[in-house]
């Protein structure tokens, strides 16, 4: 399921969990792991996340997907939101 509008997205995937390629996106990343390990690359370590647990990539930030267990929960965010919600 992928929930988009023009500030970022919600995406709940069951698909295309294993290896991926390098990302380099704009907005930031939040990424939930609701069942199981999670493991991301990053161009300074490995990152792994189990059942419960989250992580957030900034914009710009390297990353590559290298498993993900069952299921996971993204939020995409535009930095342009922060921004706004900061001066807020």
């Amino acid at each position: 399921m992928i929930v988009a509008n023009n500030n970022g997205l919600i995406l709940i995937r069951r698909n295309h969990l294993e290896e991926r390629n390098w990302r380099d996106d704009t907005s930031y990343k939040f990424i939930f792991s609701f069942f199981g390990k999670s493991v991301y690359q990053t161009h300074y370590e490995d990152l792994t996340i189990h059942a419960g647990e989250f992580f957030f990539f900034n914009p710009n930030e390297p990353h590559k997907q290298l498993k993900v267990t069952q299921e996971k929960f993204l939020i995409e965010i535009e930095p342009e939101v922060v921004k706004e919600a900061a001066i807020q």
